[in-house]
């Protein structure tokens, strides 16, 4: 019976999200504006953005019209980018370079630059190495980046294998504050925006992942979440695409520089304390990209063989190269996207 009720709200949503997408479209073909559908977590940093973007118009300013498509988790954006129900999301740049290298192809172009860290009491630790024999939540599974970059970290610095050495405890994000709060953990590794509601009063963010990753030689601030799109559909809307990032600059302009512009998304927040609100609104200005070139893309290159070689140790189906696939990286105004032929037709 239990399954029976899911398998009815997962069918009343797909159809939910079709007549809305197809409405959409029909709004867009009508005007002649072209639509593009975004792919956002309910309450996630993405949603706000595209939020911003929406009501003050940055998209009809570029001529577009963006569709936002509120899913209920990642695995979701991605069955629903990978189906064609969306257009764009944004994930990570390790699981389009694993896409890359199984044959399935799409773009990458920088969304954050914001990491979470180890977070815990006020002296508690002097250093990560004081988690040794100690109890850590860590949130997502054996396979996450951030864990993963802390088990490299840990090991290089102070010859410490955490995963033995301490009781690891994976769980989902709120989880892991809960557990931080009720004493079940004595630390928590999390997301940049769960570490931003914990902070304040007793609990800091004792190491980042970004100082992590800087000691283990990536000298610059690298994007780990990007906008992500079908190789095809992009070479295919090339100049949409260059539309909807510039956008997307606009809205994240007007949120790093007006407080104003974030009062309409507090309520999208669930935020009511004005202490968490403005953490969680400095912790996405700290993330917006200054800039990506060279030495960021080397960044990512020596971060990716970093994971490459975590992801060997424990056996991973994502463990697929050491080298990183550059062309994953869309560049706004380059005269090839729209011209060029798509990996996918090769």
């Amino acid at each position: 019976m239990i399954n029976a009720v899911l398998m009815l709200k997962s069918l009343i949503l797909t159809v939910f999200i079709w007549l809305a997408c197809w409405h959409g479209a029909v709004l867009a073909n009508s005007t002649g504006i072209q639509e593009i559908r975004v792919g956002v977590l309910v309450s996630g940093s993405v949603h706000w953005e595209v939020e911003t973007l929406v009501k003050r118009g940055f998209d009809k300013q570029n001529n577009i019209h963006v569709k936002t498509i509120p899913l209920g988790s990642v695995n979701a954006l991605l069955v629903a980018l990978q189906g064609g129900a969306v257009d764009i999301i944004v994930s990570d740049w390790t699981w389009v370079a694993n896409q890359y290298w199984r044959q399935r192809y799409f773009k990458f172009y920088p969304f954050s630059m914001a990491t979470g860290g180890i977070i815990a009491k006020r002296g508690l630790l002097n250093s990560v190495a004081d988690l040794k024999g100690k109890r850590l939540g860590v949130a997502g599974g054996p396979e996450g980046k951030s864990w993963l970059v802390f088990k490299a970290y840990v090991e290089q610095k102070y010859g410490i294998d955490i995963e033995k050495q301490s009781t690891v405890k994976f769980a989902a994000p709120p989880i892991v504050n809960a557990l931080i709060r009720g004493d079940k953990v004595d630390a928590g590794l999390n997301f940049w925006h769960f570490n931003a509601l914990l902070e304040g009063g007793q609990y800091h963010t004792q190491l980042s992942v970004s100082t992590m990753l800087e000691e283990l030689d990536v000298k610059v601030s690298i994007p780990m979440l990007g906008w992500v799109f079908s190789e095809k559909w992009a070479n295919e809307n090339a100049a949409a695409v260059d539309r909807f990032l510039q956008a997307s600059q606009q809205a994240k302009r007007l949120l790093k520089t007006s407080d104003e512009a974030w009062k309409p998304l507090r309520k999208l927040m669930k935020v009511k304390q004005q202490d968490k609100f403005e953490r969680l609104r400095e912790g996405f200005r700290s993330g917006i990209p200054e800039q990506f070139g060279v030495a960021e893309i080397e960044g990512i290159k020596i971060t990716n063989r970093l994971l490459h070689q975590q992801y060997q140790l424990i056996e991973s189906s994502k463990a697929s190269s050491a080298e990183f696939p550059e062309s994953v990286f869309w560049r706004i105004g380059d005269p090839s996207n729209a011209s060029k032929e798509s990996t996918t037709s090769r």
